[in-house]
């Protein structure tokens, strides 16, 4: 714990030394130190979000099942440019467990962004290192700019998640509408892995707004905080092969028994206008022969099948918005049988109080979570709320 200590000595130092110092700043994106020359520019960030989970499986008569107060992130972050404007880098860091894919991996995946990006044009640049692939928009949202407590089902089965690879990013307007083109070829097992494969990842999304730009930044977070005058809609395709992977998910999930690759497709929409937020998401996965099997273990498999999530959301005015969301995954027959693999479906009704746009609010969820009965398992049925308070620079 040691090396935290002039690390938060600095956080809470920064604020006050920006009063007095031209080159230290700090605004919405964070604490901003710059050079004389500007060419070299660091900001830093930090958040931490702070769950409370509650759980009841409904007809088992014990009432409540599991209370449960969590710091489920927290987390710390460098960015910025250096000697050169066009080259910038990202780092970024965890701290807590339940943030470290500490379940999977046993061991402490503290590295969670590791990336230098250099922009030959304003319309092109490329990233290497480790970072989100770019996949399903609910990942590519930022888990601080989200509306509640935590990502859908959907995303939770079917995202492409962190990687280490190369990423090449095109940005432009196409008979005056934007249009985005992302790509990525990466290492397929995720996050800081302990071995390589034979295989890579190829992944690509591609992003279209055909009602103009939303306003500056504002499709990179949920709900409509930014209260479009004018309709804005993004509609978006992203694609992920992965070959000959070692891990469940791609680059999330246990390590599988043997190597498997697979294909998921996902499209999203999104909709703001007037503090009306509407985004929705559907995704599919399909391997050869996903099931792989050791003597006297349980059998380890790809999930393989489709999923759907529409989440809605408005601002009533005073910082709050309601928020409400219904998501469903499917598993296809080949795999419907085995232990996690059932249908499971879950809606959500929430509130969020947002105090200081994302970077300081309070989201209370109630859930509702139904698994059908297969080979393995009973069906369950289970109420949750989680309440989730975030503050960060």
């Amino acid at each position: 714990m040691r090396p935290l200590v002039p690390m938060l000595a600095l956080i809470f130092a920064a604020p006050l030394a920006a009063q007095n110092h031209p080159d230290l700043a700090v605004d919405g994106r964070g604490v901003t130190f710059s050079s004389d020359d500007g060419a070299t520019t660091i900001i830093m960030r930090f958040r931490m979000q702070q769950l409370f989970t509650a759980r009841s499986v409904v007809d088992d008569g014990d009432g409540l099942d599991e209370a449960s107060f969590q710091v489920r992130r927290t987390r710390f972050r460098l960015g910025g440019t250096v000697f050169d404007p066009k080259l910038s880098f990202n780092l970024q860091l965890s701290f807590t467990r339940a943030d470290q894919d500490f379940t999977d991996t046993q061991f402490a995946n503290i590295l969670r962004d590791a990336a230098i990006t250099y922009r030959f044009t304003d319309n092109l640049l490329a990233t290497v290192g480790q970072t989100k692939l770019p996949g399903n928009r609910q990942r590519v949202v930022s888990s601080a700019d989200l509306e509640l407590p935590e990502r859908s089902i959907v995303n939770n089965r079917f995202t492409f998640d962190r990687d280490i690879g190369v990423q090449v990013w095109w940005a432009d307007t196409v008979g005056g509408t934007p249009l985005h083109v992302r790509t990525a070829i990466s290492g397929g097992e995720g996050r800081n892995p302990t071995t390589n494969d034979e295989g890579v990842a190829v992944t690509a999304r591609v992003e279209w707004q055909p009602l103009g730009p939303f306003l500056p930044g504002s499709d990179e977070f949920e709900g409509d905080l930014a209260i479009h005058p004018t309709p804005r809609l993004s509609v978006a395709v992203s694609g992920h092969h992965n070959s000959g992977t070692m891990r469940s998910g791609g680059q999330l999930g246990p390590r599988l028994y043997a190597p498997r690759s697979f294909t998921t497709l996902e499209a999203d929409a999104l909709l703001k206008y007037r503090g009306l937020s509407i985004y929705g998401e559907v995704a599919t996965r399909d391997a050869d022969d996903p099931i792989t099997t050791s003597p006297g273990q349980a059998n380890r498999y790809v999930y393989v099948g489709s999923g759907r999530m529409l989440q809605v959301s408005y601002q009533v005015g005073g910082g709050f918005a309601p928020v409400a969301r219904y998501a469903v995954v499917t598993p296809d027959a080949e795999i419907a049988d085995q232990v996690g693999a059932a249908r499971q479906a879950q809606w959500s009704l929430g509130l969020t109080k947002y105090f200081y746009r994302h970077r300081v609010k309070s989201s209370l969820e109630l859930v509702h979570d139904a698994v059908e009965a297969n080979a393995a398992a009973a069906a369950r049925e289970m109420w949750m709320v989680r309440w989730g308070v975030e503050v960060g620079i």
